[in-house]
């Protein structure tokens, strides 16, 4: 028996495996109210301002400099105590939009150039400063609203800065005069020119602010990855991404226009007709309705065409009980208004108007008037 019990005693003992069913479903209501439960999202600028505070100095960052250097950064402080409270401060969430969509549009715009210059001297420039801005990433947004600020930014700054110059640019124009020639002053021709000026300035954009592993996934063009790939092979990798990137916006920019137009006329040719009449219709039918219930409780009897049958009985025809009251009700919103206009808006046009004269004694200037300036006009 000794031996025994000590057998059982330095037994191995057996891992526990599988997780039983009812833990399973306290793990998913769990994770269900927890996701539930996501902070509101408050716009205070009287108390509790410091998210209004993050986004001045996120708009003015010569102020915000100039208060780090004598101390900590007064943006992470704010945040600090933003993130003790129990909501989450739009504010806030905008500054960290800009801050978000600003370091990754300065991203793509340094991996642009570090690419050419290792594809040229086989250095691994772009991977270093990668790292370096890994380091420096700023906090980012929580809610739709700083992503969309974001975003915003990221894309929103080169497209206006590429349709300025393709405005301003020679080329272009000269293109649009040729278009203008070939295709003549139709609605084709304007079009053909939205969907060149549009797929342009999409196309370069993604180019120019698409970094790696961008916050907007590809829609259907599949990237190459650069993982484990260093100096020019990396370069190259990272330069047929941004083609595509590009390829993609060219594409989508270029189907807006196309898109819009045909949206117009669906809607002139089928959503016009069918919808305006479905509506006179709708409310012709509306009217109809409105007329036979206004008939129905206010009349005091029904004439139901039988009084040839029954003369004496029914010849004045169906008493309504409903009637009085309906009659007294529209008599007494009658009576409220008169009493409004009479004693509330006809005094306050009174006393607004009272000093008014005549149309008859309206002139340029009054004969009794008292200023010395306009004796000699009243003589």
């Amino acid at each position: 028996m000794p031996a025994l019990g000590k057998y059982k005693k330095y037994q191995k003992k057996k891992e526990i495996v599988d997780i039983p069913q009812w833990q399973k479903v306290f793990e998913q209501v769990m994770a269900e109210d927890i996701a539930a439960t996501k902070k509101p999202v408050r716009w205070n600028f009287i108390k509790d301002n410091e998210g209004l505070m993050n986004l001045s100095l996120t708009l003015m960052p010569i102020f915000r400099k100039s208060m780090a250097l004598q101390g900590k950064d007064p943006v992470k402080i704010n945040r600090g105590k933003i993130s003790e409270r129990d909501y989450i401060s739009g504010f806030d969430e905008i500054a960290k939009g800009i801050e978000t969509g600003t370091f990754d549009l300065t991203t793509s715009v340094g991996e642009l150039l570090f690419m050419g210059t290792d594809f040229l001297s086989n250095k691994d420039f772009a991977t270093k400063f990668q790292k370096i801005m890994d380091k420096r990433r700023p906090d980012e947004p929580e809610t739709w609203r700083g992503d969309l600020t974001a975003l915003m930014i990221q894309f929103g700054v080169p497209a206006t800065m590429i349709t300025k110059i393709g405005s301003r640019a020679k080329s272009v124009n000269r293109i649009k005069k040729l278009m203008d020639k070939v295709l003549g002053p139709s609605k084709a021709s304007k079009i053909a020119q939205r969907v060149v000026r549009d797929a342009s300035i999409i196309g370069a954009t993604d180019f120019i602010a698409s970094n790696e592993g961008r916050r907007i996934p590809s829609m259907f063009m599949e990237m190459e990855s650069t993982e484990g790939l260093s100096g020019r092979k990396k370069a190259a990798a990272m330069f047929r991404n941004r083609i595509r990137y590009g390829t993609e916006g060219t594409i989508i920019g270029g189907l807006f226009p196309l898109v819009g137009k045909g949206a117009q006329l669906l809607y002139k040719g089928v959503g016009r007709p069918v919808g305006g009449t479905a509506l006179s219709l709708g409310f012709q039918g509306l009217g109809k309705i409105g007329s036979g219930a206004s008939y129905l409780l206010a009349t005091p009897r029904y004439k139901l065409g039988l009084s040839k049958i029954a003369p004496s009985v029914i010849g004045k025809g169906v008493y309504n009980p409903l009637a009085p009251t309906v009659q007294a009700i529209a008599k007494a919103t009658n009576i409220s208004t008169a009493f409004a206009l009479k004693r509330m808006v006809a005094p306050f046009v009174g006393r607004t108007f009272k000093q008014m004269p005549k149309f008859t004694e309206w002139r340029m200037e009054s004969v009794t008037s008292p200023a010395n300036t306009t004796e000699d006009l009243n003589e």
